[in-house]
């Protein structure tokens, strides 16, 4: 397991391309061995063809491809590819396939959440109208640049409501794992008006919510 990247990616053959080579930190690599079967002598310059989640980004020397690269194994039939990715992805199998036969990889390939500061999107739902004596839910979502969610931990995270109801419990202080935030308005059967809500996140947790700095999207 480790990190997204953290810049876009992108597919290519950097042998007839002039593209310049993504810089997208950490990698995680799998490494492995083609063989005969029956006599287990490695097979030289074999061709190989590893695949995965579609949002992997594969790459061999100077070629990159989502989802499936085909490539040839060394002298000694040794092989190693660098996997990369904008999404977070937990346990996923990686499958290498060489001359018919299949193997998959023996620890299951992760990308780690998105961190807490980068969130980019933040969508709250709630109903337009609401009958007197109803509950309503109001639910908040933050994702980063490529969709991923972001949890938030407490002090990071402003929820404020006013108008009709009562609050169940107290207003919720951070984004859950899904990067979700959410709470329930009991309204009476007399109940009426406009209500005002807003969720604010503190991206740079820099302890306030006014976006000013550089770089902070509040």
């Amino acid at each position: 397991a480790d990190a997204m990247a953290l810049i876009a990616l992108a597919a290519q053959d950097l042998r007839v391309s002039n593209v310049a080579t993504p810089v997208p930190g950490a990698v995680v690599t799998v490494t492995g061995v083609v063989k005969n079967a029956t006599t287990a002598d490695v097979r030289e310059g074999a061709v190989v063809t590893i695949s995965g989640d579609s949002s992997f980004l594969f790459q061999v020397g100077t070629r990159y491809a989502f989802g499936s690269l085909t490539f040839i194994a060394d002298a000694s039939g040794e092989f190693a590819v660098n996997i990369l990715s904008n999404k977070a992805v937990t346990d996923s199998v990686v499958t290498v396939t060489s001359n018919g036969a299949s193997n998959t990889t023996a620890k299951k390939v992760s990308f780690t959440a998105a961190a807490s500061t980068t969130g980019t999107s933040l969508v709250v739902t709630s109903p337009s109208s609401v009958s007197p004596g109803s509950t309503f839910q109001v639910v908040a979502t933050l994702t980063d640049k490529y969709g991923n969610a972001v949890a938030v931990g407490t002090g990071f995270v402003l929820v404020e409501y006013a108008g009709p109801g009562i609050v169940f419990g107290a207003l919720p202080t951070s984004f859950n794992a899904k990067g979700q935030l959410q709470f329930a308005v009991l309204l009476g059967a007399n109940d009426s008006g406009t209500a005002s809500l807003t969720v604010s996140y503190d991206q740079s947790a820099d302890s306030d919510y006014t976006g000013t700095a550089v770089g902070d999207l509040d």
